[in-house]
């Protein structure tokens, strides 16, 4: 007999119930964990260029804060520092401040992004890393105002608005131009920051920089910074479209090795409107006197020499101009394409582009300009191919195949079949023929020692059976037909060194008469008068 669960039944079910549901019904409060440090305000103060301020302010609810730490990342030499922050009081409640120093060799260019953040910890142990912030370093010495368009953002300060947007303009027009040129446009947002004076603009600048710099860019900010005292000033067609080819360039070359510094400066000089006439007389002397720079030397850096440095400028410029008019924008398109690539060299990049490489290309740039050659016969004969890779082949499945193999099969043994009938025919007819001359002659079965002789000399009907003629060549051959000494005459008794071009008139502008040949373009951060002394130290 069944009986009714009894009151200690239904309670120890009660308790199970209870045991498992109390988790998910107690309050979530009650299993958080909560921090006992927390930041109530954090600021960054720009005092350009002497450095930067931090400052934040903390509350410990169990302890007193007993350390600090201040961790800060800078996007100008991808550097990251640690710094220790002094804690002299120890309490709940800290306000605590750090200094960084952008003087000397720890200066920060306008543009930079920094990013930061702060770690505590208190005396029980408690540790707090705060959330990363971020923001970039401008000029603080002036109020800038902004215009953009598409990719490109201007600054200035003390102009109109209008002023701002001739600037603009300008920029947009020199970018277009140098964007067809390089074969590609700008890929990321770049600011242009344009200054009412040479000693705003060098106020700027890191110490010890030259004062005859008139612009510089900074590719790995997507920057440049600019001195445009008016908008008939010769920076808007010289400096601006020199440094925007520097921006435009490094964005289109981000992938691959660092190109060599005269193809770099070179290309900026080339995409200028404007080149003082001092660059143009500078390479001139040089032509004169035999002294061009190798290109070896001027692929790091340029010259710390005044003279020699303007020199490289103008002998970039040249050779870049050089390059466009003899391999055309094309293939300097896809040389500045192919160095995005990080698998090759700049010598294999020379070399898929324009079938030279470097030293091949300046001796034949040399001898252009009616210069000493730097390669002897030999060397020219061999110029270094590229390493190609072979081009594959892909054979795609055919899904008649079983069909035509059959075919193939069936015409084979249709083939073979008709030869052979075509041979029992032909071996048929031949004995019919010898059975009828037997009768003709009356034969009998005592053949005459003979006829094996007249049996081999009857000529057989079998195309296999036929012998062939003997092989005769179509023509004769002369002695010096397999000889190495002819019909090419050896490269030793051509002439060298060629015979160079007549020598130009020296009123003659040095690019020759050609109608064709494109004005002489540059100027950059050397602006045709030499340094004296250097911007004095922040």
């Amino acid at each position: 007999m069944l009986t009714r669960p009894g009151p200690l039944l239904r309670l120890f079910v009660v308790c199970m119930l209870g045991g498992v549901l109390s988790p998910a019904l107690a309050p979530s409060h009650a299993y958080a964990f909560s921090d006992p440090i927390t930041i109530n305000s954090q600021t960054d103060t720009i005092n350009f260029p002497s450095g930067i301020d931090f400052q934040v302010s903390a509350r410990d609810s169990t302890s007193p804060i007993v350390r600090a730490t201040i961790f800060i990342a800078s996007s100008s030499a991808n550097l990251r520092e640690e710094h220790q922050v002094n804690v002299t009081d120890p309490s709940q409640q800290v306000t605590l401040r750090w200094h960084e120093d952008t003087t000397g060799n720890h200066f920060t260019p306008p543009g930079t992004q920094i990013s930061y953040h702060w770690a505590l910890q208190d005396q029980l142990g408690n540790l707090y890393t705060g959330i990363i912030q971020h923001f970039s370093v401008i000029d603080t010495r002036y109020n800038w105002q902004q215009i953009s368009d598409g990719m490109l953002q201007v600054h200035w300060y003390n102009r109109t608005v209008d002023f701002g947007k001739a600037v603009l303009h300008e920029a947009d027009a020199h970018l277009k131009r140098i964007s067809a040129n390089l074969g590609g446009g700008l890929v990321e947002p770049v600011d242009l920051w344009i200054y009412a004076s040479n000693d705003d603009f060098h106020g700027s600048l890191a110490p010890q920089t030259y004062e005859w710099v008139g612009g510089i860019s900074f590719p790995e900010l997507d920057q440049a910074s600019i001195v445009v005292d008016s908008l008939q000033a010769e920076t808007l067609s010289r400096d601006m479209p020199h440094e925007m080819t520097h921006l435009v360039f490094h964005q289109l070359i981000a992938r691959g090795i660092l190109a060599p510094l005269w193809l770099d400066e070179g290309l900026a000089v080339y995409n200028q409107v404007y080149h003082e006439p001092a660059m143009k007389m500078r390479f001139k002397q040089a032509l004169a006197e035999h002294n061009l720079l190798r290109l070896d030397d001027i692929a790091n850096e340029f010259p710390a020499d005044a003279n020699k440095a303007y020199l490289a400028y103008a002998e970039s410029w040249m050779l870049v101009d050089y390059m466009y008019h003899t391999f055309g924008p094309q293939k300097i398109a896809a040389l500045i394409k192919g160095m995005d690539n990080p698998q090759n060299s700049f010598r294999q990049d020379l070399l898929l582009a324009l079938d030279e490489d470097q030293i091949h290309l300046e001796n034949q740039w040399l001898l252009h300009l009616n210069q000493p050659p730097i390669l002897n016969p030999s060397d020219i004969m061999s110029t270094p191919q590229p390493n190609r890779k072979p081009i594959q082949v892909k054979i795609m499945p055919d899904s008649n195949a079983p069909l035509l193999l059959a075919l193939g099969i069936a015409l084979v043994t249709i083939s073979l079949m008709s030869m052979t009938s075509l041979l029992v025919y032909q071996r048929r007819n031949r004995q019919s023929r010898q059975q009828l001359r037997r009768d003709r002659y009356g034969l009998n079965q005592a053949w005459p020692s003979s006829f094996s002789t007249l049996q081999r000399s009857i000529p057989s009907t079998d195309p296999m059976g036929s012998a062939l003629p003997p092989q005769q060549r179509p023509w004769p051959v002369s002695d010096q037909y397999m000889s190495s000494a002819g019909p090419y005459a050896s490269s030793e008794d051509q002439e060298w060194p060629p015979r160079y071009p007549p020598a130009r008139d020296a009123a003659e502008p040095f690019v020759g008469n050609d109608p064709n040949w494109p004005r002489f373009t540059p100027g950059q951060e050397y602006p045709g008068s030499y340094p004296n002394h250097q911007v004095p130290q922040e």
